[in-house]
């Protein structure tokens, strides 16, 4: 049996002013996010059977008596944050400034009732700073450019074992990503077409090692890509969304270990129609497809999963 519970708070603050010909639209703030979590594992040593599945007879599964205790295990995570945002105008162009501090803890718990054994895990906090830029350029009334820059951290304080080395604590993801991309409102802005180039680094992620029960920590791993999408009313009652992504996994530590399920290539196109006679109002008629390209079915090069 698990019970969980989560409570979060945001509390900001905004406001307007001007410095010279800069337009600013400043806001602060403060958020809060505490999840805590208890579990009860039960336990029978009595022998349970051996089932038939596909017996004619009824199934006569024994009743919910001689269950104890097996564990009782609970946890509590804390994130508090500090942020603050400036997003200046001036004439066509929007320049986005943006910073948070973040504090993160957690810690577990789990008895055994049996042996009376208890373990418990309280981890150091881990803090972080995580800057963003971010700027826009409107070039005309139905055409932009943007360019964004921003870090990211994720908490990984959990033990885990290491290939080569006893269990430990794992460091913090942490993460640094990059944009270009234009924006295009078409057909009095009924479709919107998007394309954008991106390329993020992640840090201290963690890579399952094949036949081995065990993880290695890889310091650097890159992906960059392309995405189009495109989505809207092309005529009166006719929608269309086509989405297409190329994306390329480089592990900068290994070369030789490969990323499975991860297709570079990917699209779908979905389009619905909805009926404009007055006596089929409501009605609709869509359809869509989804197609991917090849991807490797292991960590090494060993064949491919066809698209």
């Amino acid at each position: 049996t698990l019970f969980r519970s989560v409570t979060s708070s945001d509390t900001y603050l905004k406001t307007k002013f001007r410095t010279g010909p800069l337009q600013h639209k400043l806001s602060f703030g403060v958020n809060t996010n505490t999840t805590s979590a208890q579990q009860v594992s039960l336990d029978r040593s009595a022998d349970q059977g051996v089932f038939g599945v596909y017996s004619r007879t009824p199934l006569q599964f024994p009743g919910n008596t001689g269950f104890r205790t097996y564990s009782l295990y609970s946890s509590k995570s804390q994130q508090q944050g500090l942020y603050a945002q400036d997003l200046m105008s001036y004439g066509p162009v929007n320049l986005a400034l943006a910073i948070r501090r973040d504090r993160y803890s957690n810690s577990s718990d789990v008895f055994f009732p049996s042996n009376q054994r208890r373990s418990s895990d309280d981890f150091s906090p881990a803090y972080a700073t995580t800057p963003s830029v971010g700027v826009v350029y409107n070039v005309s009334a139905i055409a932009s450019v943007y360019a964004t820059w921003s870090k990211g951290f994720t908490p990984q304080q959990n033990i885990v074992d290491m290939c080569g080395a006893s269990a430990s604590v794992v460091p913090p993801l942490r993460s640094r990503n990059r944009e270009l991309g234009s924006k295009f409102n078409l057909l009095g802005n009924r479709l919107s077409i998007t394309s954008s180039l991106f390329q993020t680094e992640l840090h201290n992620s963690l890579l399952a090692s094949p036949g081995q029960n065990c993880y290695t920590l890889v310091s650097s791993q890159r992906t960059r890509g392309f995405e189009l999408d495109m989505q809207g009313e092309l005529a009166t009652g006719w929608n269309i969304l086509l989405n297409g992504t190329y994306n390329n996994i480089v592990n900068t530590q290994d070369a030789s270990y490969f990323y499975p399920g991860q297709p570079h290539r990917k699209g779908r196109l979905w389009t619905v129609y909805t009926f404009q006679d007055p006596r089929l109002r409501g009605f609709g008629i869509g359809g869509g497809i989804y197609a991917y390209s090849n991807s490797y079915g292991t960590y090494t090069d060993s064949y491919k999963v066809p698209g």
